[in-house]
């Protein structure tokens, strides 16, 4: 029941910006295999009370191991590798930077979030591809409470302004990412 509400919230909040209860909705993925486990005992559980014959059982118990198992893994090899959060010098926004794989070239995609434990609005910010080493990210930082310097692998630096109310950017920025 609780995966489930987490899945619910998470899924809520990547569709309207809201991050509500930023901790549990970052383990969206975890909650969406605790989902699946559960619903593989109840499956398992059910032909018991049916009445079903143990060869049936077993090879219904089995398929829905594999299929578990199976999104456990794809899970596991589409998961974001690595989240590094950087806190503006006024404490009202985090920058967050997640990096993840297309294929064997690292992706990193940044957003800027409200710093609210409860209720928070997070904003794209941009997607830097390391296909071209032009576009991949080599730093990013804060160098004031509203503004944030990107610097891609080709040496061109990007200033972008965060409104300090909602900490939404002024722009987005995508260099080499498909939109």
């Amino acid at each position: 029941m609780l995966t489930g509400v987490v899945a619910t919230v998470g899924i809520a909040g990547t569709v309207t910006g809201y991050l509500v209860v930023d901790q549990l909705t970052r383990h969206l993925g975890i909650a969406v295999l605790l989902t699946l486990a559960l619903f593989l005992l109840s499956a398992c559980v059910a032909p018991v009370r049916g009445g079903w014959r143990a060869p049936a059982r077993a090879i219904v118990a089995g398929c829905l191991a594999a299929s578990w198992l199976g999104a456990a893994v794809l899970t596991l090899l589409v998961a974001d590798a690595d989240e590094s959060r950087y806190v503006s010098p006024d404490g009202g926004s985090v920058l967050v930077v997640t990096q993840g794989w297309a294929i064997i070239d690292p992706v990193w995609d940044v957003s800027v979030r409200q710093s609210s434990w409860l209720v928070a609005r997070s904003w794209p910010l941009g997607c830097f591809n390391g296909d071209d080493r032009n576009n991949g990210l080599e730093s990013i930082r804060w160098i004031s409470p509203t503004r944030l310097e990107a610097t891609a692998g080709s040496g061109l630096t990007y200033v972008v302004t965060v409104d300090q109310g909602d900490s939404r950017p002024d722009r987005t920025l995508s260099l080499g990412c498909d939109d």
